[in-house]
Protein backbone atom coordinates (compact mmCIF):
# COMPACT_ATOMS: atom_id res chain seq x y z
CA UNK A 1 0.00 0.00 0.00
CA UNK A 2 1.29 3.16 -0.70
CA UNK A 3 1.40 6.18 1.21
CA UNK A 4 1.74 9.80 -0.08
CA UNK A 5 2.61 13.29 2.01
CA UNK A 6 1.32 16.41 0.72
CA UNK A 7 2.59 19.64 2.54
CA UNK A 8 0.12 22.09 2.59
CA UNK A 9 1.27 24.40 -0.11
CA UNK A 10 0.68 20.66 -2.44
CA UNK A 11 -3.31 20.81 -0.48
CA UNK A 12 -3.75 23.98 -1.34
CA UNK A 13 -3.95 23.24 -4.89
CA UNK A 14 -6.12 20.38 -4.68
CA UNK A 15 -10.24 20.76 -5.14
CA UNK A 16 -12.09 21.00 -1.82
CA UNK A 17 -13.56 17.22 -2.67
CA UNK A 18 -10.16 15.81 -3.73
CA UNK A 19 -9.31 17.34 -0.01
CA UNK A 20 -11.76 15.69 1.80
CA UNK A 21 -10.93 12.28 0.25
CA UNK A 22 -7.53 12.46 0.44
CA UNK A 23 -7.87 13.23 4.45
CA UNK A 24 -10.10 9.92 4.50
CA UNK A 25 -7.74 7.78 2.18
CA UNK A 26 -5.23 8.82 4.21
CA UNK A 27 -6.29 8.40 8.04
CA UNK A 28 -8.22 4.86 6.74
CA UNK A 29 -4.86 3.86 5.48
CA UNK A 30 -3.43 4.54 8.52
CA UNK A 31 -5.70 2.30 10.57
CA UNK A 32 -6.01 -0.33 8.57
CA UNK A 33 -2.41 -0.29 9.50
CA UNK A 34 -1.72 0.37 13.05
CA UNK A 35 -5.70 -0.89 13.80
CA UNK A 36 -6.02 2.24 15.70
CA UNK A 37 -4.81 5.75 16.54
CA UNK A 38 -5.97 8.50 19.29
CA UNK A 39 -7.55 12.04 17.74
CA UNK A 40 -4.33 13.98 17.91
CA UNK A 41 -2.29 12.01 15.67
CA UNK A 42 -5.52 11.91 13.73
CA UNK A 43 -5.57 15.95 13.32
CA UNK A 44 -1.87 15.65 12.24
CA UNK A 45 -2.59 13.39 9.73
CA UNK A 46 -5.27 14.89 7.93
CA UNK A 47 -3.82 18.47 8.62
CA UNK A 48 -7.05 19.91 10.74
CA UNK A 49 -7.48 20.37 14.73
CA UNK A 50 -10.25 20.61 16.31
CA UNK A 51 -10.70 24.01 15.97
CA UNK A 52 -10.44 23.58 11.96
CA UNK A 53 -12.97 20.73 11.39
CA UNK A 54 -10.80 18.06 13.08
CA UNK A 55 -13.65 16.91 15.21
CA UNK A 56 -16.04 17.51 13.12
CA UNK A 57 -14.31 15.27 9.79
CA UNK A 58 -13.95 12.62 12.49
CA UNK A 59 -17.55 12.74 13.42
CA UNK A 60 -19.16 12.66 10.02
CA UNK A 61 -17.03 8.79 9.37
CA UNK A 62 -18.60 7.99 12.30
CA UNK A 63 -22.29 8.51 12.01
CA UNK A 64 -21.69 7.18 8.58
CA UNK A 65 -20.60 3.92 9.81
CA UNK A 66 -16.90 3.86 8.87
CA UNK A 67 -14.88 4.67 12.06
CA UNK A 68 -15.84 3.89 15.81
CA UNK A 69 -14.88 5.56 18.57
CA UNK A 70 -13.10 3.78 21.56
CA UNK A 71 -11.53 3.86 24.80
CA UNK A 72 -8.62 1.88 26.41
CA UNK A 73 -8.15 0.47 30.08
CA UNK A 74 -4.42 1.64 30.51
CA UNK A 75 -5.11 5.48 29.03
CA UNK A 76 -8.37 5.87 30.66
CA UNK A 77 -11.61 7.99 29.34
CA UNK A 78 -9.98 10.72 28.55
CA UNK A 79 -7.69 9.80 25.59
CA UNK A 80 -10.29 8.87 22.74
CA UNK A 81 -9.24 6.67 19.54
CA UNK A 82 -10.83 5.30 16.70
CA UNK A 83 -10.87 2.35 14.76
CA UNK A 84 -12.16 0.97 11.62
CA UNK A 85 -15.53 -0.36 11.33
CA UNK A 86 -15.80 -3.49 8.75
CA UNK A 87 -18.00 -0.70 6.59
CA UNK A 88 -14.19 1.35 6.85
CA UNK A 89 -12.46 -1.52 5.83
CA UNK A 90 -14.76 -2.26 2.86
CA UNK A 91 -14.13 1.88 1.32
CA UNK A 92 -10.51 0.45 1.32
CA UNK A 93 -11.01 -2.77 -0.78
CA UNK A 94 -14.16 -0.66 -2.81
CA UNK A 95 -10.96 1.81 -4.17
CA UNK A 96 -8.63 -0.47 -4.83
CA UNK A 97 -6.50 0.20 -1.63
CA UNK A 98 -6.29 -3.39 -0.17
CA UNK A 99 -6.75 -6.62 -1.74
CA UNK A 100 -7.14 -9.13 1.04
CA UNK A 101 -8.44 -8.11 4.54
CA UNK A 102 -9.67 -9.40 7.55
CA UNK A 103 -12.90 -7.69 8.32
CA UNK A 104 -13.81 -8.26 11.97
CA UNK A 105 -12.14 -5.51 14.17
CA UNK A 106 -11.49 -6.53 17.22
CA UNK A 107 -12.48 -3.67 19.42
CA UNK A 108 -12.50 -5.48 22.81
CA UNK A 109 -9.07 -6.45 22.13
CA UNK A 110 -8.01 -3.37 21.59
CA UNK A 111 -9.70 -1.35 24.71
CA UNK A 112 -8.13 -3.92 26.88
CA UNK A 113 -4.94 -3.73 25.58
CA UNK A 114 -1.71 -2.98 27.13
CA UNK A 115 0.80 -1.29 25.29
CA UNK A 116 -0.96 1.51 23.86
CA UNK A 117 1.22 4.15 25.30
CA UNK A 118 3.95 2.16 23.50
CA UNK A 119 2.22 1.64 20.57
CA UNK A 120 0.96 5.23 19.93
CA UNK A 121 4.93 6.29 20.26
CA UNK A 122 5.58 4.49 17.28
CA UNK A 123 3.19 6.08 15.49
CA UNK A 124 4.55 9.17 16.67
CA UNK A 125 8.24 7.85 15.23
CA UNK A 126 6.47 6.42 11.89
CA UNK A 127 4.96 9.87 11.38
CA UNK A 128 7.76 12.35 12.15
CA UNK A 129 9.81 10.25 9.58
CA UNK A 130 6.91 10.53 6.83
CA UNK A 131 6.52 14.31 7.76
CA UNK A 132 10.36 15.52 7.28
CA UNK A 133 10.55 13.43 4.40
CA UNK A 134 8.35 15.67 2.60
CA UNK A 135 8.82 14.48 -1.45
CA UNK A 136 9.33 10.48 -0.05
CA UNK A 137 6.35 8.20 -0.13
CA UNK A 138 6.76 4.81 1.99
CA UNK A 139 6.27 1.54 0.43
CA UNK A 140 6.52 -1.92 1.32
CA UNK A 141 5.41 -5.39 0.04
CA UNK A 142 1.61 -4.54 0.69
CA UNK A 143 2.14 -1.32 3.35
CA UNK A 144 4.52 1.03 3.92
CA UNK A 145 5.40 -0.21 7.83
CA UNK A 146 5.36 -3.50 9.00
CA UNK A 147 4.40 -3.82 12.50
CA UNK A 148 6.73 -6.13 15.86
CA UNK A 149 8.49 -7.13 12.76
CA UNK A 150 11.44 -10.29 13.84
CA UNK A 151 14.40 -9.78 12.59
CA UNK A 152 16.89 -12.38 13.05
CA UNK A 153 16.92 -12.64 17.13
CA UNK A 154 15.16 -9.67 17.95
CA UNK A 155 11.60 -7.85 17.13
CA UNK A 156 11.51 -4.30 15.73
CA UNK A 157 8.94 -1.87 16.75
CA UNK A 158 8.37 -1.10 12.98
CA UNK A 159 9.60 -1.65 9.29
CA UNK A 160 9.20 1.41 7.33
CA UNK A 161 10.21 1.77 3.23
CA UNK A 162 11.32 4.61 1.54
CA UNK A 163 11.51 4.96 -2.45
CA UNK A 164 12.77 8.18 -3.34
CA UNK A 165 10.64 10.24 -5.57
CA UNK A 166 13.52 12.49 -7.10
CA UNK A 167 15.85 11.60 -10.42
CA UNK A 168 19.32 11.71 -8.38
CA UNK A 169 18.06 8.88 -6.47
CA UNK A 170 17.79 6.58 -9.16
CA UNK A 171 20.52 4.18 -10.53
CA UNK A 172 21.35 2.31 -13.87
CA UNK A 173 21.37 -1.51 -14.01
CA UNK A 174 21.39 -3.39 -17.04
CA UNK A 175 17.67 -3.87 -17.16
CA UNK A 176 17.25 0.27 -16.80
CA UNK A 177 17.14 2.53 -14.19
CA UNK A 178 15.80 1.52 -10.31
CA UNK A 179 15.07 3.41 -7.31
CA UNK A 180 17.14 3.72 -4.21
CA UNK A 181 15.11 1.73 -1.81
CA UNK A 182 15.98 2.80 1.56
CA UNK A 183 14.64 0.12 4.89
CA UNK A 184 14.43 1.30 8.49
CA UNK A 185 14.20 -0.03 11.16
CA UNK A 186 12.03 2.42 13.94
CA UNK A 187 12.94 1.27 17.99
CA UNK A 188 10.78 3.28 20.37
CA UNK A 189 11.74 3.80 24.35
CA UNK A 190 9.55 4.91 26.64
CA UNK A 191 11.98 4.00 29.53
CA UNK A 192 15.85 2.77 29.67
CA UNK A 193 16.65 -0.81 29.35
CA UNK A 194 18.91 -2.60 31.61
CA UNK A 195 22.39 -2.33 30.36
CA UNK A 196 23.04 -5.54 28.84
CA UNK A 197 19.72 -5.28 27.00
CA UNK A 198 20.92 -1.82 25.62
CA UNK A 199 24.00 -3.36 24.59
CA UNK A 200 22.57 -6.23 23.03
CA UNK A 201 19.95 -4.73 20.78
CA UNK A 202 22.62 -2.27 19.74
CA UNK A 203 24.75 -5.07 18.44
CA UNK A 204 22.59 -6.90 16.90
CA UNK A 205 20.94 -4.24 14.91
CA UNK A 206 24.04 -3.56 13.89
CA UNK A 207 24.63 -7.10 12.52
CA UNK A 208 21.38 -6.87 10.92
CA UNK A 209 22.70 -3.67 8.91
CA UNK A 210 25.60 -5.42 7.90
CA UNK A 211 23.35 -8.47 6.41
CA UNK A 212 21.99 -5.62 3.92
CA UNK A 213 18.91 -7.78 3.89
CA UNK A 214 17.37 -6.59 6.96
CA UNK A 215 17.41 -2.90 6.44
CA UNK A 216 19.49 0.22 6.34
CA UNK A 217 20.01 1.87 9.26
CA UNK A 218 17.99 2.31 12.78
CA UNK A 219 15.94 5.41 14.05
CA UNK A 220 15.66 5.14 17.79
CA UNK A 221 12.67 7.73 19.12
CA UNK A 222 12.34 8.81 22.34
CA UNK A 223 9.36 10.71 24.33
CA UNK A 224 11.98 11.56 27.17
CA UNK A 225 15.13 13.69 26.22
CA UNK A 226 17.00 12.28 29.43
CA UNK A 227 16.43 8.61 28.07
CA UNK A 228 17.53 9.85 24.72
CA UNK A 229 21.15 11.33 25.81
CA UNK A 230 21.57 8.04 27.99
CA UNK A 231 21.07 5.46 25.06
CA UNK A 232 23.21 7.69 22.78
CA UNK A 233 25.88 8.20 25.36
CA UNK A 234 26.69 4.32 25.16
CA UNK A 235 26.20 3.85 21.56
CA UNK A 236 29.03 6.79 20.96
CA UNK A 237 31.65 4.79 22.64
CA UNK A 238 34.46 3.17 20.38
CA UNK A 239 33.83 -0.23 21.50
CA UNK A 240 31.02 -2.34 23.00
CA UNK A 241 30.89 -4.69 25.94
CA UNK A 242 29.43 -7.74 24.23
CA UNK A 243 25.86 -9.53 25.52
CA UNK A 244 24.35 -12.23 23.26
CA UNK A 245 21.52 -14.61 23.85
CA UNK A 246 22.02 -17.68 25.40
CA UNK A 247 20.60 -20.80 23.38
CA UNK A 248 19.74 -22.91 26.74
CA UNK A 249 18.42 -20.35 29.04
CA UNK A 250 17.27 -17.51 26.47
CA UNK A 251 18.55 -15.26 28.35
CA UNK A 252 21.17 -12.08 27.36
CA UNK A 253 24.14 -13.01 28.64
CA UNK A 254 27.81 -11.40 28.84
CA UNK A 255 31.02 -12.39 26.82
CA UNK A 256 34.33 -11.80 27.05
CA UNK A 257 34.96 -10.05 24.17
CA UNK A 258 34.20 -6.41 23.33
CA UNK A 259 32.17 -5.35 19.65
CA UNK A 260 33.06 -2.80 17.97
CA UNK A 261 29.93 -1.00 15.79
CA UNK A 262 30.91 -1.58 12.15
CA UNK A 263 27.47 1.33 10.88
CA UNK A 264 27.54 3.86 13.32
CA UNK A 265 26.51 6.33 10.85
CA UNK A 266 23.69 4.41 10.19
CA UNK A 267 21.80 4.71 13.60
CA UNK A 268 19.85 7.94 14.81
CA UNK A 269 18.27 9.37 17.71
CA UNK A 270 15.14 11.24 18.23
CA UNK A 271 13.72 12.52 21.06
CA UNK A 272 9.67 13.43 20.35
CA UNK A 273 10.33 17.04 21.42
CA UNK A 274 13.34 17.50 19.29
Amino acid sequence: MRYEHYDDEHRKTLATNHVYKYRTDILFKWLYEFKFTDYMTAFRLIGLDKSKGGYRFIRTHIEKGFLVRFNNVQLGDKVNLITLTPDGVNYLKAHGMIDEFDPYIRLKRLQNNSNMYHHLGTQMAVYDQLHSRGSWFLEGHHSYVEWESKQGDIRVDALITFKPNLDNEYYWTLTGYRPVIRRYAIEFERSSKSNKRIYYLLKEHDRNIELRDKYDGVLYYFDDPSIKAFYAKKFTQDVWPEFSLSKQSHRVVKTLREYTPKHPKSFMFVALED
